[in-house]
Formats: C-alpha cells, sequence, structure tokens
C-alpha cells in the first residue's frame, strides 16, 4: 500500500481528504485511511495547499489546521469559519487566515467571548466591505463585551443605508470588547469610522481613518444607555503612527470620560 503522505500535492486522494471529509467520513471508509489522516506529512501538505504558515514543529499540525481556518479555501466566509471554529470547543484565539486578492462581502460580529484574530496571506490586498443586503445603520464589524479582534493589512469599506450614527452606522462599532488594528484602513460613507463605548479598548497603530461620513473616531458615551452611557471613564483609545483625515464631523471625538 502506497503512503499516503508521499502523493503529489495535486493527487486526487488530497483533494478527497479535504476538511470536510477528514473529521468523520474518512472514519468509516477504513483504519487505514483514518490513520493516514493523523499523518503530520499529510496535514503539511494540506497546510501548504491552503497557503498557511506553518507552525513551529512541536505544534499538533492537524490541530493548528482546523484551529485556524482560512478563507474561502476552508469555508466561504469569515463568519462561517469563526462558527466552525467555535463548534470544535478549541478556546482560546480563533486565527481566520484570509486569501488576497479579494474582498469578502459580509458583515462581522465577534461575540461575547471570542477572541478572533484576522491574517491576509498570499499576494494581493486584502478588503472586508458592507454586503449589499445590510440593513439600515448596521455597523460593518459589531465587536461584543469580552470579545476581541485583531488584525493587520486589511482595509475595511462600510456603507449602509441610513444616516443615524447613534443608532450604530459606523465602519466598527466596540461596546466593551476590545479592538487592535495594525496597518490597516478603514473608511465608512455612511457613518463613523470606530465607535468604542461602555468600557471598550481601542488600540490603532500605522492606520488610515479616512473619508467617513461622521467622525473617525468616536469613544465616550453611548446615548442609548441610561442617559448617556455608563462607565465611560474605562473606554480607552490608543492612537500610533495613524492618518486620521478628511472625516465628516472631525477626526477624533469623545463624550466625556474616556482615555486617549
Amino acid at each position: 500500500m502506497h503512503n499516503l503522505s508521499t502523493f503529489p500535492l495535486t493527487s486526487s486522494i488530497l483533494k478527497y481528504l479535504s476538511l470536510h471529509f477528514i473529521e468523520s467520513t474518512v472514519a468509516l471508509v477504513s483504519t487505514t485511511l483514518l490513520e493516514a489522516t493523523r499523518s503530520r506529512a499529510l496535514w503539511y501538505s494540506l497546510l501548504k495547499i491552503a497557503s498557511k504558515p506553518i507552525p513551529p514543529s512541536t505544534m499538533d499540525l492537524r490541530v493548528y489546521y482546523l484551529s485556524n481556518p482560512a478563507v474561502p479555501h476552508d469555508h466561504k466566509t469569515i463568519t462561517k469559519a469563526i462558527e466552525r471554529t467555535k463548534e470544535r470547543g478549541e478556546g482560546g484565539m480563533t486565527t481566520v487566515f484570509l486569501e488576497g486578492g479579494r474582498i469578502y462581502y459580509e458583515d462581522l460580529n465577534v461575540q461575547e467571548g471570542e477572541k478572533v484574530k484576522l491574517v491576509a496571506i498570499g499576494d494581493g490586498s486584502v478588503a472586508i466591505a458592507s454586503p449589499k443586503s445590510s440593513y439600515l445603520n448596521k455597523p460593518l464589524v459589531s465587536i461584543s463585551p469580552g470579545s476581541s479582534l485583531t488584525c493587520s493589512n486589511v482595509s475595511f469599506v462600510h456603507s449602509t443605508p441610513g444616516r443615524d450614527i447613534w443608532s450604530g452606522n459606523s465602519c466598527f462599532s466596540v461596546t466593551g470588547g476590545s479592538l487592535h488594528l495594525t496597518s490597516s484602513t478603514i473608511t465608512s460613507e455612511s457613518g463613523r469610522g470606530i465607535v468604542g463605548v461602555e468600557g471598550a479598548i481601542v488600540h490603532l497603530s500605522n492606520s488610515v481613518i479616512c473619508d467617513c461620513a461622521g467622525t473617525g473616531i468616536y469613544a465616550g458615551k453611548d446615548p442609548k444607555r441610561n442617559g448617556g452611557g455608563r462607565g465611560d471613564d474605562r473606554t480607552k483609545v490608543k492612537v500610533e503612527g495613524c492618518a486620521v483625515l478628511r472625516n465628516g464631523k472631525g477626526g477624533i471625538q469623545h463624550g466625556g470620560g474616556f482615555k486617549l
């Protein structure tokens, strides 16, 4: 019998052993095939096919591959990749690799307790943009309390029906969670760039927040809660080496009680 790990990367056997089959279907075929799917050489090959970075040699490549999905190689959408990883119950930080040279049209919602990192791989730029189906005043990215989003080298383009900046019309809406952006670009054709309230932590470095219809960065009070927000003194914004320009209602604005 052939050693499956020695097959060429383009062979049909490795195409068969895609992410969708490895977890359950392969186990029903034969014990020999199941053992082959645990081979480090096989998972190394699958990582190369997906253009994912190779981790340290001490790491279990199978666990690494399944815990760090690539879009669209493993899943069609970023949201599905995050959901699938959460279902596996791996815990910790979920890294989603985004293939370069693509625009991903979807709204993102980082739910409470989730820790997500977006990493661009391959050639070409990566952009995340509001889908045509985005509803009235919906943020492009919502970050819930106790959750975090980290990313670099990604452009975020927000545009949604409506002009109500107090009802979520922003590229990023960070409510009690944390946002860490590096070497990224943020724009909102309909609202604000980044809104941080309710003890949000926002750290921006070497990024551009530009051409927003509203304020580039707003932090502090949330007028929808308790007559002007609560816990505003916990909201922190750190801006390093960034350009905040050409925004409709100023670059950085605060509603009181936040730290810049």
